[in-house]
């Protein structure tokens, strides 16, 4: 296929080396002393090595990609790197004005694509960020933890294992949706041998960084097609059947979701890490009430893509609709037991007041299943009206506001006081 280059947004600061790069040597660790820490974590060495990089690249926001044409090819630039200590731990630190000025997403996240080198080996790892604080204080937090949100601290297993955010367990984007997730679901995020070989433009800048000078190289993005109208499962909303409430939903156009990046390794393809995508049209949907149990669904865009610097992956680039009414349905009621709070006739009760995350069953790729992920919030809400004394239930000892799931039912003599 022939390529057209188009060159990747500026950054708001001059260019390092007069390449837009914001390599940062120093300690062994690679931090730079007053800049925002991006990411911590840890490679574990392949066998017969004890040396690696840590490279880190944001991506270009969904508003480039969707105006870069299948075919054209972007530059991608590194903007933090670090030599791992003997130890293999490592941390990242990104100064914000070295951000390219087309990576911030419409919710203010960027979605950064991380490569550990070491032992002419590499992993990938995908996780969108947000810069929260300010002067000292200030400091990346991995937006996947909608619940708590903290530094991503990444390992890197290249002793045949994967790359993970050990903030966040993988397997929870299943099993916090209501429903175990399958032995082979659950090794799919977790278990997968995800090292390949080091591509030649991702060793030649990894060799720079080792050596404290100033990469040449850079990673070239190739734009591929769309894999459009895929089935995300949303949220399910969980009451108990028996006239206790009756719940809508409401998904407004400032919704973001987090969504599975695929990764072809060497022709196994596996998910490793997420990505950001935001609803930027002026939609919002709102479901009609209901008194049993249901799933709301939307349909989101992936894209391909070829980097140069680690080969083929798909990832979310959009929405395509938003409560999808031929995807919803009824589904059996979950109950819960951890955490209640006694509602009265007339008392609404609305999902926007929490601050935990929802976690859905995930997007249906054609090369492996991926995560979905959403937040309670304002741009998405389940709002409960309840048309009998009753309680909302939650997953979370510290009370149904902090839960990732809910339910309602009737059973409000059972609350402890």
């Amino acid at each position: 296929m022939r390529y057209r280059r188009i060159l990747l947004g500026t950054v708001t600061v001059a260019a390092v080396g007069g390449v837009g790069l914001a390599v940062h040597p120093g300690p062994a660790t690679g931090a730079s002393p007053g800049l925002p820490v991006l990411a911590t974590g840890t490679i574990t060495f392949p066998l017969g090595s004890d040396t690696g990089q840590v490279l880190a690249f944001a991506d270009p926001n969904q508003v480039t990609l969707k105006r870069t044409a299948s075919g054209d090819t972007l530059d991608l630039r590194l903007v933090s790197s670090a030599n791992a200590a003997t130890d293999g731990s490592f941390t990242l630190t990104l100064d914000p004005a070295q951000v390219p000025t087309n990576a911030d997403m419409p919710d203010g996240s960027i979605n950064m694509e991380v490569i550990a080198v070491s032992g002419g080996l590499q992993q990938v790892y995908f996780f969108p960020v947000k810069l929260v604080g300010t002067g000292t204080s200030a400091r990346f937090v991995s937006s996947a933890n909608a619940a708590d949100p903290a530094t991503a601290r990444l390992s890197f297993d290249m002793r045949g294992g994967s790359a993970t955010n050990v903030r966040y367990a993988a397997g929870k984007w299943l099993s916090e949706s209501g429903r175990l997730p399958s032995a082979s679901q659950t090794e799919r995020l977790t278990s997968a041998d995800t090292t390949m070989p080091v591509k030649p433009s991702t060793a030649s800048i990894a060799a720079d960084v080792a050596a404290d000078t100033t990469p040449a190289a850079i990673c070239l993005l190739h734009a591929g097609d769309y894999i459009t109208r895929k089935p995300e499962h949303f949220v399910n909303v969980y009451t108990d059947n028996n006239h206790t409430a009756m719940a809508h939903v409401t998904e407004s156009a400032t919704a973001s979701h987090t969504l599975g990046v695929a990764v072809d390794f060497g022709g196994t393809w596996h998910q490793s890490g997420t990505a950001n995508i935001s609803n930027t049209e002026s939609v919002s949907s709102t479901s009609r009430d209901r008194q049993k149990a249901w799933s709301y669904w939307n349909k989101v865009n992936y894209r391909k893509f070829f980097d140069s610097c680690m080969g083929r992956y798909q990832k979310p680039a959009s929405f395509y609709d938003i409560l999808s009414g031929d995807l919803d349905g009824r589904v059996d009621m979950l109950w819960l037991n951890v955490s209640c709070g006694v509602k009265r006739k007339g008392d609404s009760w609305d999902t926007g007041s929490a601050r935990a995350a929802t976690f859905g069953a995930g997007v249906d790729l054609p090369v492996v299943d991926v995560s979905a992920q959403t937040g309670f919030g304002t741009s998405e809400n389940v709002h409960f009206t309840f048309l009998r004394k009753g309680e909302v239930v939650g997953n979370a000892t510290d009370g149904p506001v902090h839960s990732s799931v809910v339910e309602v039912d009737k059973f409000y003599d059972t609350c402890p006081r």
